[in-house]
């Protein structure tokens, strides 16, 4: 049997022109993207089989990453349920020359194994041999706690609907399925987180009118995929802000463009910080929520802030 240390790999990506915001970091869409990518390899890897990610947990981003940086993955399965393992991906970045190595964020990504026809199979066990090992074991096992009470609490009968609702800043969008979004028959994780990003920051610009840079995005469960035939729907909603940062909610959607159909897909939150021509955090204007959904999501906004304060120790 696989031990979790026999499964680790590892990825090295530069970041290029193309990888970086007005600010000349990295995007947090493209960190995900990659992240994304090297929990599937791994996970393809130690299944020898098809994986989908199923959940992500929550990611802080404690060390921007600049243009030529280099930004390698270190990817583990650590521990498996039935169909689904979780898989730790360490994220280390470090300059032009490979020197200065510093710990850009963690993550915890679960897949779920899957056969020739896209149904949930056993995934391959691992047996933690370290008492690190099972101790990350254990803190696997406190995630799928959690998750699952997430998850119950799920109604897929809600209707996707923008009837009555208002923010202080929103951007929406659809985005067409093209191949290079494909894994097999359904688009790549990776590639709806990408998107995810890129809608939440274009309604963090329209409120603060300056650069902004993704500091973290909450827990995300995805409950359905996206086909190829099918259009990738967002929605982007400003809930709270403190000082500096500003909490995105992001609601994800499938479209059936044939039956005219609609399919809540998974819900983000991400928070991006407001930066100054310096390159330093600036305060951004407040809002004062006045509707009653406003207020309810502004105080939602301010209960995820604190849960996060605590995360991270501050």
């Amino acid at each position: 049997m696989a031990t979790p240390a026999s499964t680790t790999l590892e990825i090295l990506r530069i970041v290029f022109p193309q990888h970086v915001n007005p600010a000349m970091r990295l995007y947090g869409g493209r960190l995900m993207h990659w992240i994304c990518e090297a929990g599937t390899m791994c996970a393809n890897r130690h299944q020898k089989g098809r994986v989908i990610l199923g959940a992500m947990e929550d990611i802080d981003i404690l060390k921007g990453v600049r243009l030529g940086d280099r930004v390698g993955f270190t990817a583990t399965v650590q521990a498996t349920f039935g169909a689904s393992m979780e898989v730790r991906i360490d994220v280390m970045r470090t300059d032009r020359g490979g020197e200065n190595a510093v710990h850009t964020c963690r993550a915890h990504l679960t897949f779920i194994a899957l056969d020739d026809k896209g149904t949930p199979i056993p995934a391959l066990p691992v047996s933690p041999h370290t008492e690190a090992e099972n101790e990350a074991q254990r803190r696997a096992l406190a995630r799928r706690e959690i998750r699952t009470c997430r998850l119950a609490d799920f109604d897929a009968s809600l209707p996707v609907t923008e009837a009555g609702f208002s923010a202080p800043a929103v951007a929406t969008g659809l985005r067409m399925v093209t191949p290079e979004m494909m894994v097999g028959d359904k688009v790549f994780a990776g590639e709806v987180m990408l998107a995810l990003d890129e809608i939440a920051a274009i309604a963090c610009h329209r409120y603060c009118k300056r650069p902004a840079v993704t500091a973290s995005v909450d827990a995300v469960d995805f409950h359905t995929p996206i086909r190829g035939h099918e259009l990738m729907g967002f929605r982007a909603a400003l809930n709270y802000i403190h000082k500096s940062s500003m909490e995105v909610g992001v609601r994800v959607f499938a479209e059936d463009p044939f039956k005219g159909t609609r399919r809540r897909v998974c819900t983000a939150y991400a928070t991006f910080v407001a930066l100054g021509e310096n390159g330093r955090p600036e305060p951004v204007k407040l809002f004062h929520p006045v509707t009653g959904g406003e207020k309810s999501r502004f105080e939602a906004g301010e209960k995820r802030r604190s849960a996060r304060m605590e995360r991270i120790g501050r």
